[in-house]
């Protein structure tokens, strides 16, 4: 599948819109003007999607670089009915994705947390301004830190360190600061290896995993 957005990771963790969809969003966007007298465009240069944002993000953006961010393997596409959006004297027409539990999902994924059941992934065309940062906001600020702290408390994770322990304290290695793991492989523990490779490897596994 053509990289049809890219990565930015900025105040906002966002993607740009390249390729058919843009050509398609300019077209809407067009509707949209030709029908309301009040309505600015948004420049092209920035139509994004909005993924992460606020302090939580804040919290997280130091450690995320835009060649971590897989780009989506699911299809990828609008709904081309134009919605609108008023709140605070600020207005806003917009289209949303499909496929929003699977954009849920795949942002989260990437964050290594949880998805936000109320999050609408949508793409802002048009406002009062034609700035964007006066469009209309749709994104709930959250904790993307503490969701990953309640992932790592899970059953499924507490079971799997404890094995992990219990493996490193028949070899006498629990605790020395090798900076090594015990290596997981078909589900089983094969040996020893960099814990960066490890635990690299291990999140992708995860990821695959919530995605089937």
């Amino acid at each position: 599948m053509p990289k049809a957005f890219m990565i930015k990771v900025e105040s906002i963790l966002k993607w740009t819109i390249e390729g058919s969809l843009l050509k398609k969003l300019k077209m809407i966007r067009a509707q949209i003007l030709s029908k309301n007298s009040d309505a600015v465009a948004i420049s092209s240069n920035d139509l994004h999607i909005a993924l992460a944002v606020g302090p939580g993000w804040q919290k997280l953006r130091s450690r995320i670089k835009a060649k971590d961010i897989d780009v989506p393997k699911f299809s990828i596409d609008i709904d081309p009915n134009v919605k609108v959006i008023e709140r605070g004297g600020s207005k806003s027409w917009y289209v949303e994705l499909k496929n929003q539990q699977v954009w849920k999902e795949y942002v989260m994924d990437s964050l290594q947390g949880i998805y936000d059941s109320e999050r609408v992934y949508h793409i802002s065309l048009a406002n009062l301004t034609g700035n964007k940062e006066d469009s209309v906001a749709m994104i709930e600020d959250r904790d993307y830190k503490d969701e990953y702290k309640k992932f790592q408390s899970s059953k499924k994770m507490k079971k799997y360190r404890a094995e992990l322990n219990q493996y490193n304290r028949r070899k006498g290695t629990y605790g020395n600061h090798d900076r090594k793991d015990a290596s997981h492989k078909n589900g089983r523990i094969v040996g020893f290896e960099d814990e960066s490779v490890n635990r690299g490897r291990a999140e992708k596994s995860r990821l695959k995993e919530k995605k089937k």
